[in-house]
């Protein structure tokens, strides 16, 4: 009987999206809180005043499209603050293209902290239209990339200081990983110029790469070069543990 209910009382959320094309599924929880006696705190918004089966799944469904931003933001824009994108989407009804009710919790023992007693709890199962998400944190503002490819124009980066070509093959995989293209390059002692296709401007560029090396490296703009930027690698060499710098007795 509880089954007959809860379709019922989700059935619009059902028909809300439609169908669409990027898709990735994700697997969530949602709980809500269960008032006593029904009466809803002031202050609350309308949709506070749902049934339960209905709060608990848009929460599921909000906590799966999070969980997809987070993934979507470090794979497409590492720059980026993955909880600003989160925030910036809001409800996460609009981006699910379809979903299905994995397990029906019911009413279940809310946590110490919880306002109430109990709460509604469902897991879910969410396909979630990750072009829907980047277009949203594009009009944000948030997304280097917009909701398609920018196009990519020619620059330059030269590269310079005392570095390993261990650093440069770092450097040059994570230049591929952001969508820039490699043309010629010239080698000289301590200076490596490489003409790029890329998608974002010089600054948006090696401030994205900033982001995506290891603890290792370091770029430090040190100048502009004509068509793009100068910049000095810097290898930060890890201090050794008490147990490595102790000398054997």
């Amino acid at each position: 009987m509880r089954t007959v209910l809860l379709a019922l009382a989700l059935l619009p959320l059902a028909l809300a999206v439609p169908a669409a094309g990027d898709l990735i599924t994700e697997r969530a929880r949602g709980a809500v809180p269960i008032w006593a006696d029904g009466e809803v705190p002031q202050g609350l918004g309308p949709e506070a005043k749902e049934p339960a089966p209905r709060r608990a799944l848009r929460a599921a469904i909000t906590e799966a499209v999070a969980q997809a931003t987070r993934d979507f933001v470090e794979r497409e824009d590492p720059y980026l603050d993955p909880e600003a994108a989160v925030e910036a989407l809001g409800d996460g009804l609009p981006y699910a293209a379809r979903y299905r009710v994995i397990e029906d919790l019911g009413r279940v023992a809310a946590p110490p902290e919880a306002e109430t007693e109990l709460e509604y709890a469902l897991v879910i199962e969410a396909q979630v239209d990750l072009d829907r998400i980047r277009r949203r944190l594009a009009e944000a503002g948030l997304l280097l990339f917009g909701a398609d490819p920018l196009p990519k124009t020619e620059q330059v980066l030269v590269l310079e200081g005392d570095f390993s070509y261990a650093s440069y093959a770092e450097i040059r995989d994570a230049l591929g990983d952001l969508g820039a293209e490699i043309g010629p390059h010239s080698f000289e002692r301590g200076r490596v110029r490489l003409d790029l296709d890329a998608p974002r401007s010089p600054q948006e560029l090696v401030a994205a790469l900033r982001s995506r090396l290891g603890p290792g490296l370091y770029l430090d703009p040190i100048g502009e070069e004509a068509g793009g930027l100068r910049v000095k690698v810097v290898e930060r060499i890890e201090p050794a543990s008490d147990e490595e710098a102790e000398e054997p007795r």
